[in-house]
């Protein structure tokens, strides 16, 4: 092969590769989006920083998810508005916390799947969230979560 075909197929090569190159750049920019959203959820939450709360749920139609047990020993899940919730976690966290993203997922997108996962010194929590792309913001519009208590 000559230098001048070695150059064109190199040309070739780096054309066709080139889309794969900016997909994953854009899927880059949405989960560092996505990230940003649970941590504003999450650091939001343990601050009490209203404003970073909002900016990570859809308040206005979004929900969270809770499994109860009754005190028939019956479960039940129950439905609570973003907004309710979003307003019940906005002050200063009275308790440690730490926690990590475990898994963030990217949906033609447009939509995104985030698996949180984080301690207080008595508790595990995972939570599970389905965010959006609404208007250039990823928000969060479901959130779902375990927990589980800490043996001593």
């Amino acid at each position: 092969m000559t230098f001048p075909q070695i150059l064109s197929t190199c040309a070739v090569s780096l054309a066709l590769a080139a889309p794969a190159f900016a997909d994953d750049h854009a899927h880059a920019g949405h989960e560092a989006a996505v990230r940003a959203a649970v941590m504003d959820y999450f650091e939001g939450g343990s601050d009490g920083d209203r404003a970073r709360i909002d900016r990570a749920f859809q308040t206005d139609v979004g929900e969270m998810f809770i499994r109860r047990t009754g005190e028939d020993g019956r479960d039940y899940v129950e439905a609570m508005n973003l907004g309710v919730f979003a307003e019940r976690i906005a002050r200063p966290s009275p308790v440690e916390r730490s926690g990590e993203i475990v898994e963030i997922r990217i949906v033609d997108d447009a939509m995104a799947f985030a698996h949180f996962s984080f301690t207080t010194p008595d508790r595990q929590f995972d939570d599970f969230f389905v965010l959006y792309l609404i208007n250039n913001e990823w928000k969060i519009v479901t959130k779902a979560f375990t927990v589980e208590a800490l043996e001593e």
